[in-house]
């Protein structure tokens, strides 16, 4: 455990309670792992949810104010009630958080002193009244204190030469003479805190330990009274006095629900001996408890939920340490159990889960003597289903769910965690099973995101139930149900796979559960009828028809091609610019129509270069390097950008097609400016089968720019030097061909 605490300070031990707003402000949207449970179904203080499990520094940070805020509702209450109505609420907001007040407040002061006898302070208040004559005299010397201590350094700010500002001896003096002089209480109060303040933020931090332990005893232990402890607690950490500071910082965190978390992340012993010396001065129960449950936040849950078992079970802190645990232990099996195979997944979490755990929240609960036995039964029962225990979960979840008065939070998670429960105990589905599971997953997956309860985490299960059931079906040879629930590109490439899929969502008589199934399906049955359009395209096109008959059923017939798939250009740009914007907007299905003509024309006799050209252009533009790349825009291929899945390469990065009709073009071109334009054409075509050889890896074309081989002389390219330099075509390719002229110039 001394071993856990070290790498504990690593993170900590640099941070103390000056800076934590600095650490707070760089934390992200808080994630809440893979887990079923929802801590907050534990319905304890809001104080202890920063300290849930969390990757950033805490839990739910949109929620976590700014340490310097937190006790601004506090602050502006009591002020109110202390000045009851002499000065507007809303003027008390100004003058306490509002940091333009200041140069006003100081002004105000001025007057104070300096002030007639008349009396009158300004058009709003009056010097006679000594509540707000004491008030502004307060605002004076605590905005200077406030400065000095939200000032933040970072690195750059060292770098420039900037130094920290520190409470200088003279103001702390007169703050510790109006804090002797001052007879008022609440002011008094607010006078001893801002000396421990202003001695935390001088450059002897130490000193705030010798004023707190002589006044101590005087002052009322309010926010006030712990927000100095903690000052005082850094201080003394400050000083390596690791077990005093980590036991001053648990009595903070146990009585101060404002600073909970605060204190919780300052509290970090260096060693496993600083603990037990922190323990040692505990006074009383709760003291020990404070402790132990820091302890169990960092470093072992379960030896502090049974050490303060043997304290105070009734104490709301073990119900934190549950509600953290069980967390914790979601995240560990998580890491060790991936569900591949539903069997090997069960037998996993059977061999991993804590059994000492399992026993000990077995026995608490049915202890029946904690203040939430809800939870521990909750808990008991989750337990018990990582255990395997199936029936015995039944009984615990049966019994927390007649203690939970109907609380809508609570109601879902006993509901969730009856569902992994009854899918976790299922080895070999069949159609009891089914129907047994019909209404439950329909509550989990079509009601549940509808559902406005705050905080409850079922998006896991949702995923979790698929991988699993799909794991099941595989197994049993169900590759239907198996690829809805857990889609995989590779089902697709198998045509026997896509007929099966088309087969069972053109069926007729469906029942509820297929309704929940198909409900689930990452794809529409019209995404499937474009997969297939596009597949045959791509590996049949010299026969275009099962492309087309696929593509007129499905809605994505319609979707338009930005450019004109028949033409071609010299430069490769797969959007349209400006002068290239098309007269007719092509569709999927308007292009796989046309070249259907076009071959048809050709079949019949009509070998012209228009026709084949066109046919080139079409089947160039649908690669990766064409205009057209939205024709194989399709939910299963999930090519939309620069990468290219392995699976479709020889699709999508394949030119030899375009590259036959080009060829035949030049055969039967007319005059010697076509034929240079098929040359070039060609010559693209193998450009692009070059690259694609060459440099494409793990779906994308890498390192293509390369002094090697950017002036390559491709066949196509010394024929058109060659034979055809003498063409108004040439001249326009160096042009607009940059990777043409250069290998021109380097001739």
């Amino acid at each position: 455990m001394g071993q856990y605490f070290k790498k504990c300070v690593i993170l900590f031990s640099v941070f103390i309670t000056s800076c934590i707003v600095i650490i707070i402000a760089c934390s992200d949207i808080d994630f809440t792992y893979y887990s079923h449970f929802s801590p907050e179904v534990s319905d304890i203080d809001s104080s202890f949810e920063p300290m849930f499990i969390s990757e950033d520094l805490f839990y739910n940070y949109s929620h976590f104010e700014y340490y310097s805020q937190r006790f601004n509702t506090n602050i502006i209450d009591e002020w109110s009630v202390y000045l009851e109505d002499r000065i507007p609420i809303k003027e008390i907001e100004y003058f306490l958080l509002d940091n333009n007040s200041t140069k006003e407040i100081n002004e105000l002061y001025a007057n104070v002193q300096n002030s007639n006898k008349s009396g009158i302070l300004n058009s709003r208040f009056s010097v006679i009244d000594s509540k707000v004559k004491g008030f502004i005299q307060f605002l004076y010397y605590a905005k200077q204190i406030e400065v000095i201590s939200l000032q933040q350094l970072d690195v750059w700010d060292i770098e420039q030469g900037m130094k920290r500002n520190y409470a200088s001896p003279e103001i702390i003096a007169e703050l510790e003479n109006r804090y002797h002089i001052e007879s008022d209480p609440f002011l008094k109060n607010r006078y001893w805190f801002q000396v421990a303040k202003a001695k935390y933020y001088s450059i002897d931090k130490s000193s705030i330990i010798s004023f707190f332990d002589k006044t101590k005893e005087t002052v009322k232990k309010n926010n006030l009274y712990y927000r100095a402890l903690s000052y005082v607690a850094g201080a003394h950490y400050k000083q390596r006095n690791y077990t005093l500071s980590n036991y001053l910082y648990s009595i903070v965190y146990y009585n101060c629900k404002e600073m909970r978390s605060i204190a919780a992340y300052n509290f970090h012993p260096q060693e496993q001996s600083d603990f037990d010396s922190s323990l040692q001065l505990a006074s009383n129960n709760n003291e020990k408890i404070a402790l132990w449950t820091l302890y169990g936040y960092y470093a072992d849950d379960l030896k502090a939920i049974r050490e303060i078992s043997k304290l105070d079970t009734k104490n709301e802190h073990i119900d934190f340490l549950l509600a953290h645990f069980i967390n914790n232990e979601e995240k560990r099996l998580n890491s060790e159990a991936e569900l591949k195979n539903a069997v090997e997944y069960k037998n996993v979490l059977k061999e991993n889960v804590n059994p000492e755990a399992v026993l000990l929240i077995d026995s608490i609960a049915r202890q029946e003597n904690t203040s939430r036995p809800f939870l521990w039964y909750m808990g008991a029962g989750y337990f018990q289903i990582l255990a395997g225990n199936y029936k015995l979960a039944d009984i615990y979840l049966e019994k927390s769910s007649k203690l939970i008065s109907n609380k809508p939070l609570a109601v879902n998670q006993i509901r969730l965690l009856q569902l992994v429960n009854n899918i976790l105990r299922i080895d070999s589905i069949t159609k009891q099973h089914e129907e047994k599971l019909v209404s439950e997953l329909d509550w989990l997956y079509n009601k549940c995101p509808n559902d406005s309860i705050k905080s409850f985490r079922y998006n896991h299960t949702v995923s979790w139930s698929k991988y699993y059931l799909s794991s099941l079906y595989k197994s049993q040879g169900n590759h239907v149900f198996s690829e809805i629930l857990s889609p995989s590109t590779n089902y697709y490439i198998n045509q026997n796979n896509i007929d099966n899929m088309i087969e069972y969502f053109t069926k007729k008589d469906m029942s509820s559960w297929d309704s929940i199934i198909i409900g689930q399906y990452a794809f529409t049955l019209s995404d499937l009828y474009d997969y297939v359009s596009i597949k045959n395209t791509y590996i049949y096109p010299e026969n275009l028809d099962k492309a087309i008959y696929y593509m007129e059923l499905s809605q994505h017939s319609n979707d338009t091609l930005d450019c004109d798939p028949f033409l071609g250009r010299i430069k490769d740009i797969c959007e349209c610019t400006e002068g290239n914007i098309p007269n007719i907007r092509f569709t999927k299905l308007d292009l796989l129509r046309r070249m259907k003509d076009l071959q048809l024309l050709i079949a019949k006799g009509e070998r012209t270069y228009e026709h084949y050209l066109a046919l080139g252009n079409a089947f160039y533009n649908i690669t990766y390097f064409g205009n057209s790349r939205e024709f194989y825009f399709n939910a299963i291929i999930n090519n939309y950008g620069i990468y290219i899945d392995p699976l479709y390469k020889s699709w999508l990065l394949n030119s030899t097609i375009a590259n036959t009709y080009f060829n035949n073009a030049l055969q039967v071109a007319n005059n010697n400016e076509q034929k240079a334009l098929c040359v070039y054409m060609m010559s693209k075509c193998e450009r692009n089968t070059f690259y694609t050889e060459r440099y494409y890896e793990d779906g994308f074309l890498r390192d293509s720019y390369n002094q090697d081989t950017n002036y390559l002389a491709w066949n196509g390219f010394v024929k058109l030097k060659n034979e055809y330099s003498h063409t108004s075509f040439y001249k326009q390719v160096i042009k607009e061909c940059g990777y043409f002229k250069s290998y021109i110039s380097k001739r």
